[in-house]
C-alpha cells in the first residue's frame, strides 16, 4: 500500500493510515514505523509517526536513526549509530548499528567521519572503507554480505545515484558478485520503485 501511496501528500498519507490503523494502540504504530523504516521513501511519513511512538509510548530505539536517515540526517545518524555499536553488548542490533554507522557515514560525503568510524567497525566493513577512500584491498567471499549490507542501506536511504563508488567496488572480489548485486536491486526495486 505504501508503494501505491508514494506520491502523494505526506499530509493525506498520514491522514488516510490514521483512519486505517488505530493509533492509540501501540502495536498499531509498531507496525506503521517499522513499515515505513523499511521503505525510506516517505521519509516525513515515518517522521511523523515516529516522533508520535516516542510521545505515546516513550519508545525510542534505532527505528528513531532510520528517521534521521531517511530524512537525510547522515552525519547526526552515523555519529548516534556509532555510538550506539560501542555502547551495544553484543545484541541482536549490534552489527544494524555498525551498518548503518557505516553507511549514513559514505552517505554523508565526510571522509573524516568514515575515517573516524573506521577503527570501531568490524573488520569487514573495514575492507569495504578500505575500497569506498580508494585503498587497494582484495575482497574474499565472506565479505560479500556485508558489502550488500552497506549496498543495500545507501540504495534505501539515498537512491540509485548514491551507489557509483560502491558499485564499482564489485571488480575488488575474488569472485563475480555481479549476480547478487543484481538480485539485490531486483529485490529493492520490487518492494518500493515498482
Amino acid at each position: 500500500m505504501l508503494f501505491l501511496l508514494r506520491q502523494e501528500k505526506p499530509r493525506d498519507i498520514i491522514a488516510l493510515l490514521n483512519r486505517i490503523y488505530n493509533i492509540e494502540l501501540e502495536k498499531e504504530i509498531d507496525f506503521l514505523v517499522y513499515q515505513l523504516a523499511d521503505n525510506h521513501r516517505l521519509p516525513l511519513v515515518l517522521a511523523y509517526y515516529t516522533n508520535l511512538r516516542l510521545k505515546k509510548f516513550q519508545k525510542q530505539d534505532y527505528w528513531v536513526l532510520y528517521m534521521l536517515a531517511a530524512n537525510g540526517q547522515y552525519e547526526r545518524t552515523s555519529q548516534v549509530a556509532l555510538d550506539c555499536y560501542l555502547n551495544d553488548n553484543g545484541g541482536d542490533t549490534r552489527r544494524l548499528f555498525a551498518t548503518l554507522a557505516f553507511s549514513t557515514a559514505i552517505l554523508s560525503g565526510k571522509e573524516s567521519l568514515i575515517n573516524s568510524i573506521y577503527q570501531h567497525v568490524p573488520a569487514s566493513l573495514q575492507k569495504i572503507a578500505d575500497l569506498y577512500l580508494g585503498r587497494s584491498v582484495i575482497l574474499a567471499s565472506e565479505d560479500i554480505p556485508p558489502y550488500l549490507e552497506i549496498l543495500e542501506r545507501v540504495l534505501l536511504l539515498a537512491g540509485p545515484d548514491s551507489l557509483t563508488a560502491l558499485i564499482e567496488a564489485k571488480r575488488h572480489f575474488v569472485v563475480d558478485i555481479t549476480g547478487y548485486i543484481g538480485d539485490l536491486f531486483y529485490d529493492i526495486k520490487n518492494t518500493i520503485w515498482l
